[in-house]
């Protein structure tokens, strides 16, 4: 069987399971899977080294972060365990291929000062008038509104 048409039969089977982001996200993955690997590829004869070849491509040559890498692994990994489950074929990824490692990177939270300085800019502006060519400053009308929705924000 065609990879097209294994993907087509995939389609049929689990489109339904998933949000609209995640269908999106695996038909660019399918799309690039099939483009790597040539429009008439049989899906059984996918290797464990073409897969790896196309995930290096990805990093290498597209240069895409881990975390896109990562879901491109799951995508393919969930169209494996279904063709091995409906068609029969052996898992490709699974045990074979590992998962890409991916850490969350720490978000810093905002010191003590730069909220305090955050939260002094949100009173005083430093606007240009055009009529006379200058810098004007003054306290900003939207001051308070600003400053609520930046404590917002930092909460």
């Amino acid at each position: 069987m065609q990879l097209d048409y294994a993907i087509e039969g995939y389609w049929l089977s689990r489109r339904r399971g998933f949000s609209p982001h995640t269908v999106a996200d695996y038909e660019v993955t399918f799309r690039r899977l099939v483009q790597f690997l040539g429009p008439d590829q049989e899906f059984e004869g996918i290797t464990t080294a073409d897969v790896n070849r196309f995930l290096n491509h990805l990093q290498d040559e597209l240069q895409l972060s881990t975390k896109t890498v990562l879901n491109i692994w799951t995508a393919l990994s969930s169209l494996w365990t279904w063709a091995q489950t409906e068609l029969g074929t052996a898992h490709v990824i699974r045990d074979h291929i590992p998962r890409p490692r991916y850490r969350r990177p720490v978000i810093e939270p905002f010191t003590e000062e730069e909220v305090r300085l955050l939260l002094a800019a949100c009173e005083r502006m430093n606007a240009w008038d055009r009529r006379h060519g200058q810098h004007i400053g003054g306290t900003r009308p939207t001051g308070v509104r600003d400053r609520a929705i930046l404590l917002m924000m930092l909460d």
